[in-house]
């Protein structure tokens, strides 16, 4: 066997076998700190008081048949008229050109040369 294919079997070996035991592996050379115990603190409450509902004012009523006085509107709201439009420019527009002649059926698409150099 060549001696680079015996060091990717052995590389890949090794890959092998971290992911399967790497956690075991990890924990023969590496002991974790000890845990430090934390004194627990209270937890403080807080309370939420809502308002007294006899202290709530109702909304008023609105009135949905007072008319909207004309007066109350000092603008004109934009029409079509006052937006301006854009100017279109005629050299980008293409030309159509009119479609080929119709062909008859006894013409042919190709045409063979019969020239002097041809058939």
């Amino acid at each position: 066997m060549r001696l680079d294919l015996i060091i990717a079997i052995f590389i890949s070996a090794a890959l092998h076998a971290a992911f399967a035991y790497g956690d075991k592996i990890i924990a023969l050379f590496w002991h974790p700190a000890p845990q430090i115990q934390q004194v627990a603190e209270e937890e403080k409450v807080i309370q939420i008081k809502t308002m007294p509902e006899d202290l709530i004012e109702p909304p008023e009523p609105v009135d949905s048949n007072e008319e909207v006085s004309q007066e109350q509107i000092s603008f004109v709201p934009p029409m079509q008229a006052d937006v301006p439009s854009p100017q279109i420019d005629n050299s980008f527009q293409q030309a159509l050109q009119p479609p080929p002649p119709p062909t008859h059926i006894g013409q042919t698409a190709i045409a063979i040369p019969t020239g002097p150099n041809g058939p």
